[in-house]
């Protein structure tokens, strides 16, 4: 009897673990994963606006939100000006449907002309999307168009307008306007509330021990659950946001700092490193990849890093667009190559190593969103459309 329940037991936890994990994988929104690699795909090094192209969809306003892919689904979310979520045919790029929280957001609320009022990519659970907006309302749709519940949750304070993605951890939707909020994605009522610093970077939610928990741009970690600060200030970021891989938490900007996640939450954060790398601000949120940190500024200056040191491996002045404000896109790693790009449309794909090795050089039509990947897929949320470029058209 007691080897029965014994083996009942053991199923029954691994079955739950591989739930847990079909969970996490449905799970999409800024960067897909946050982290901006993208290890099984092989999408092309080379397009313009006439090659390589799967397709184009043509949209009625600008954003600067990224593409958000739902798995299983043939869509691709995209938001456009000031309060609409669109939901583009990965088929052919037709648009499936489309719906504006226009009747919910009230007055119009400033933000700076390069910025606008749709800059936060969504996140989806597979089944909801949510969708956070300028003017600070949050909004959830089921797959089909639906919308399951829309509500202001807080004005953003800042004129310069909002940009901070949404994510889900801990069982909650967590926004980020002036304050930090939990909301229950079922119904969008507020969960918990708590005083955190806002930034203009996107959340990451990362796992100490069993506990999902929220890392803030400004360096507050909080859990997921219940709203608990676990600590405050163990980095800072003004405009990217926070990258962990294999238990480490990088803060990249100007002043760069690595914090070593801890066992549990008992447990304090490490700094493993500090170091300083060119440029004033970074848009662009770093790319860690095999033992080295890339990081562009918003001037274009390139600079890679010792992952494990902060040591500064190499460093360059990038000559792809016009004026200081040029690197919004964050960077990302696809079919083993470093993509970077700029607001003019023009993208170099890179080798990864330690030194700069140009592999090509791309422009279409500008952008300040972040590429996605899929397959042989990438995916561009511009400023006059959707595009998709796939190795194999």
């Amino acid at each position: 009897m007691k080897r029965t329940r014994f083996w009942t037991l053991v199923i029954a936890m691994l079955a739950l673990a591989a739930l847990a994990n079909i969970v996490a994988a449905e799970t999409v929104g800024w960067r897909t994963d946050g982290d901006g690699r993208y290890p099984e795909t092989d999408p092309p090094t080379s397009w313009s606006a006439d090659k390589n192209v799967l397709w184009k969809a043509s949209l009625p306003e600008w954003s600067n939100a990224s593409p958000v892919l739902l798995p299983g689904k043939s869509l691709a979310i995209v938001l456009s000006e000031p309060d609409q979520i669109v939901a583009v045919s990965t088929e052919d790029g037709s648009v499936a449907w489309k719906d504006s929280v226009a009747d919910v957001s009230g007055e119009e609320v400033k933000a700076h002309d390069d910025n606008g009022r749709t800059s936060a990519t969504p996140v989806s659970d597979g089944s909801r999307i949510f969708t956070t907006f300028g003017s600070g309302v949050v909004a959830a749709h089921d797959v089909t168009g639906k919308r399951l519940w829309a509500r202001k949750v807080q004005e953003p304070a800042h004129r310069w307008g909002h940009s901070a993605s949404p994510v889900l951890g801990g069982g909650n939707l967590i926004v980020h306007f002036v304050d930090l909020f939990a909301l229950d994605p079922a119904s969008g009522d507020e969960v918990w509330r708590v005083e955190s610093e806002v930034r203009w970077g996107s959340l990451v939610v990362t796992r100490i021990g069993t506990t999902e928990v929220v890392i803030t741009p400004s360096g507050d970690v909080i859990r997921g659950d219940d709203g608990t600060r676990v600590a405050s200030g163990i980095g800072e970021l003004g405009f990217a946001a926070p990258v962990v891989q294999d238990g480490v938490i990088y803060f990249i900007e100007k002043k760069a700092t690595a914090v070593k996640v801890p066992a549990s939450l008992d447990e304090p954060f490490e700094t493993l490193w500090e170091s300083r790398i060119e440029g004033s601000r970074h848009y662009a949120s770093s790319l860690i990849h095999d033992g080295l940190v890339y990081a562009v500024s918003r001037e274009e200056k390139f600079s890679i890093l010792d992952a494990a040191t902060g040591e500064l491996v190499h460093e360059r002045d990038l000559d792809l667009g016009e004026g200081s404000n040029s690197a919004y896109p964050s960077l990302a790693m696809a079919g083993g190559k470093i993509y970077l790009s700029v607001e003019n449309g023009t993208t170099v794909v890179l080798n990864p190593g330690r030194s700069y090795d140009e592999v090509a050089r791309n422009t279409i039509t500008g952008f300040r969103s972040s590429p996605v990947f899929s397959g042989d897929r990438m995916y561009v949320r511009a400023f006059d459309g959707l595009w998709c470029f796939s190795s194999s058209s």
